[in-house]
């Protein structure tokens, strides 16, 4: 954004440039590890198990609401650490 604020925006409603929008979801290599079974459906005998839904837990304890705060939390690192100081050009 710093580099082409001229062409590029976080703003979802500017229609005069193009929008970058932060992705939330689930990306495809993940996919896999959230949406299949990790536990048997049936016995051996072929008997459905009843799985009770009160003692269900997610796979994965990791909210996507938590990315915002922990990319906040990266580049106020990188700030404190000057690396992009010693990066930048002398006439930026």
């Amino acid at each position: 954004m710093e580099l082409h604020g001229d062409a590029l925006t976080e703003d979802e409603n500017n229609q005069d440039k193009v929008r970058i929008l932060a992705y939330d979801g689930v990306a495809p290599r993940r996919y896999l590890e959230f949406f299949s079974m990790k536990f048997d459906r049936k016995s051996k005998n072929g008997i459905l198990l009843d799985r009770k839904i009160e003692t269900a837990l997610p796979k994965k304890r990791v909210s996507l609401q938590a990315l915002p705060m922990l990319e906040n939390q990266a580049i106020k690192v990188i700030d404190e650490s000057g690396i992009l100081e010693k990066r930048r050009p002398k006439n930026v």
